[in-house]
């Protein structure tokens, strides 16, 4: 309706009645601006070009109501109508099929008078004006629901589809309402499905409002989670007048949410006691390891101070100072083991691991800490320790013991020395005199290191060549020995073989490689090539030897290719300004030890 007039088309073929009709409406007093139309034809031409608010129409012009009229009217019209029927029966089965195909009123053109027209008019323009409300009521809702990031829908109280917003469009790919209505339910995710069309029956039936939570598929295939709500919207006598649904993606809330269940199970299931608290050290989480460890429940123990109900009197003071730390500065000890006390007052040893809770700006709120019992374990280690260190001194006592009685061989061996004359027997006493020594030199080391498992090679040869300096006559005669050797660890196994050969090496160049000379030198080397393969150079500057000497069958000789054989290694001697040894073998595995590193764990 524009200027208050409401604009009407009359469509009357009888020519008598058509006067008759103009000024029935022209009396009427109502602001009108009439159109008449001779023939349907003459209406369609009219309706193509020109709006209409109501159209006063004759039954018998091939009944307007059945007529394509209508369709003209839902196709071109852009505003409420309506339709008024006149006719000239008063047949109410007439009546009835009229208003039932969507006519407005029906009135008699026999009893048809002024008041009967303009009551009718009046109606028909209360009616428009209520109408051009809702629907502006509507397109106003529409133009909010395009804005807003759910997916929206409207039906009729039966269900039909009437809209869809451009978010579910967009979303689902599904354009059209028809569309919709074939393929409603397809997608909704099949585990979802039977709820949501259980839940919509019920709605139906009772006309009332329900909300769930379902899958809802998108146009690319892919399920995303939403809350669902429709909503029965009814008029004000309580009558159902449209369904309106509408769609939220929680999608990252659901899978946080099931995220965070999921850590719920595996706190709650863990076998470790898992415990929060806040920066005043209240406990805020408790799981159920929690409740078996301290025995407290979880009721009991929540909001309550954890220093009250687990930390011994005399550690309480170094809780605190934890919990200023924590507070102060947001750092926590991540990982240590102390005391902490059970209600029934028994103290455990735990290992405790420690993180912080943070909020989403950073911020340190608490704690979370992972208790584990390991009273056992601690039970179990010094049971260990002592063993270990009953072990250490039975060990040590062996290796004192052997080296006394290597000791007390060799002093037998010097007392004998004193009663033989120079010659071969003395020579070769004294030389197996020297190797005793060089045996119990290496369980003399054995027993003073730290592990009693391996020795260091430099101290242990250095005081070999001590003491063959001093039993050999060396130091008096001027011939020094110079040990150049790594840091290296090596266990027994090696040690006694190594420290025979190099005895015998040493002996030789000692008593052959020097005849008559005052004076000389002998360098010994032990070099460590890769990860596990050593170097052994013996050079001496002395008169070396002739080829028959490197090949004889002396019981030194032998006992070099026997030791060098038992170390799995490769022995080589050469003669050119003196003579040089030199022997190259790997480190059995667990020997594989260098930089004075402890072997201890």
């Amino acid at each position: 309706m524009q200027a208050n007039y409401l604009k009407l088309l009359a469509i009357d073929e009888h020519a008598s009645t058509r006067g008759t009709l103009a000024a029935l409406l022209d009396s009427t007093g109502l602001a009108l601006q009439i159109h008449l139309s001779a023939s349907l034809a003459e209406a369609r031409q009219y309706l193509l070009h020109h709006d209409v608010d109501c159209i006063l129409a004759d039954h018998d012009t091939a009944s307007v109501v059945r007529t394509d009229l209508l369709s003209i009217l839902k196709r071109y019209q852009k505003t409420p109508y309506c339709v008024i029927v006149l006719s000239h029966d008063t047949n109410e089965r007439i009546a009835e099929e009229a208003l039932a195909h969507g006519a407005f009123d029906y009135l008699d053109v026999q009893e048809l008078n002024t008041g009967q027209l303009r009551v009718a008019l009046t109606r028909c323009r209360s009616w428009l004006e209520q109408e051009s409300r809702r629907v502006a009521t509507e397109n106003r809702l529409r133009s909010l629901t395009e804005g807003i990031p759910q997916l929206v829908w409207s039906c009729s109280p039966n269900g039909r589809i009437d809209y869809l917003s451009r978010q579910w469009a967009d979303y689902t790919g599904v354009t059209f309402a028809k569309d919709l209505q074939v393929a409603w339910f397809t997608r909704i995710h099949s585990d979802d499905r039977d709820n949501f069309v259980d839940a919509w029956k019920k709605a139906l039936e009772a006309e009332q409002d329900f909300q769930l939570l379902c899958r809802i598929r998108r146009h690319d295939g892919v399920f995303r989670w939403f809350d669902t709500r429709v909503t029965a919207r009814k008029d004000s006598d309580g009558r159902l007048t449209q369904w309106i649904g509408s769609h939220t993606d929680i999608t990252k809330i659901e899978e946080a949410r099931l995220s965070q269940a999921h850590l719920a199970a595996i706190v709650e299931n863990s076998q470790d006691a898992i415990i929060a608290h806040d920066l005043q050290g209240r406990v805020t989480s408790w799981n159920t390891s929690a409740e078996r460890l301290f025995l407290y429940s979880a009721q009991e123990a929540i909001g309550q101070h954890l220093q009250d109900l687990t930390v011994p009197p005399h550690l309480q003071s170094q809780f605190e100072q934890h919990l200023s730390r924590l507070s102060d500065t947001g750092v926590s000890q991540p990982h240590y083991e102390t005391l902490r006390r059970r209600r029934d007052g028994q103290y455990i040893d735990v290992a405790i691991t420690s993180s912080l809770v943070q909020m989403v700006d950073g911020r340190v709120q608490g704690a979370a800490k992972i208790v584990r019992d390991i009273t056992d374990r601690k039970r179990f280690s010094e049971q260990q320790l002592a063993s270990l260190q009953e072990k250490e001194t039975l060990l040590k006592e062996v290796y004192h013991r052997v080296k006394n009685n290597l000791q007390v061989i060799g002093s037998l061996f010097n007392m004998q020395l004193r009663q033989l004359p120079e010659g071969v027997a003395h020579d070769a006493l004294r030389e197996s005199a020297d190797r005793v020594k060089a045996m119990a030199l290496v369980h003399e080391k054995l027993y003073q290191s730290a592990s009693l498992s391996s020795i260091d090679l430099a101290a242990y040869v250095g005081d070999l060549c001590t003491n063959l300096a001093s039993s050999t006559g060396a130091n008096s005669r001027d011939i020094i020995l110079e040990p150049t050797i790594e840091t290296i660890q090596v266990g027994l196994e090696t040690a006694v073989p190594l420290g025979l050969l190099l005895n015998e090496l040493l002996t030789n160049s000692l008593k052959h490689g020097f005849p008559g000379k005052k004076t000389g030198h002998v360098r010994i080397t032990i070099d460590m090539l890769d990860d596990d393969t050593l170097k052994l150079e013996v050079i001496d500057n002395g008169v070396g030897f002739d080829d028959t000497q490197a090949t004889g069958k002396s019981l030194g000789l032998k006992l070099i290719r026997i030791l060098s054989r038992q170390l799995d290694g490769e022995f080589t001697t050469k003669s050119k300004n003196g003579s040089h040894s030199r022997l190259v073998f790997r480190l059995p595995a667990p020997e594989l030890i260098s930089g004075g590193a402890d072997t201890s764990y």
